[in-house]
């Protein structure tokens, strides 16, 4: 079983495990200041960055031994739940 998580590395880092790869979404601007989702989702996905994670997180869980996929940024609230249901959503 394969599964997706988002977490904020300000509440700490996820475990340590043999099959798990971290992709780190804190180099995406933060769209904090917008305040509609859909408007956050939309400039996040635009990004070339967060398309070149999601792409490699598509690529990892279909194509390496990982089994579970952490997707970060510092909060855990936007970019990486973001990028973590795009990646669950392909």
């Amino acid at each position: 079983m394969k599964t997706i998580t988002a977490f904020g590395y300000l509440h700490g880092y996820p475990p340590p495990a043999p099959s798990r790869m971290i992709l780190d979404a804190q180099s995406i601007f933060n769209p904090y200041p917008i305040k509609s989702p859909y408007g956050k989702r939309s400039v996040i996905l635009s990004n070339p960055v967060a398309q070149a994670l999601i792409k490699r997180g598509v690529d990892a869980l279909i194509s390496i031994d990982v089994n579970d996929l952490w997707v970060g940024c510092f909060h855990g609230q936007d970019r990486s739940v973001i990028i973590a249901d795009r990646i669950a959503e392909i």
